[in-house]
């Protein structure tokens, strides 16, 4: 839960840690990058309470994501 209803308090860090997973989800699904952007964009728009809230440090995060998953930084090898 990003906001919690028993403080009224907006969690910064899970907002970050989903919009990182939106972009490692993409990548790992094997959306490209603009792909990702455009996705990420259109749920956002229509989805989510919080999108106009510094809109490009949401896609700061979904960059972030898609390009670890992407740039063969990961413990693990790519097929």
């Amino acid at each position: 839960m990003i906001f919690n209803e028993e403080t009224d308090i907006f969690i910064n860090a899970y907002r970050d840690a989903s919009n990182y997973a939106v972009g490692v989800y993409m990548a790992g699904a094997g959306y490209s990058y603009s792909e990702t952007l455009a996705a990420g964009t259109y749920y956002s728009l229509r989805h989510s309470s919080n999108w106009d809230s510094g809109f490009a440090y949401h896609i700061k995060w979904w960059t972030k994501g898609w390009t670890d998953a992407t740039d063969d930084s990961w413990p693990v090898s790519h097929p």
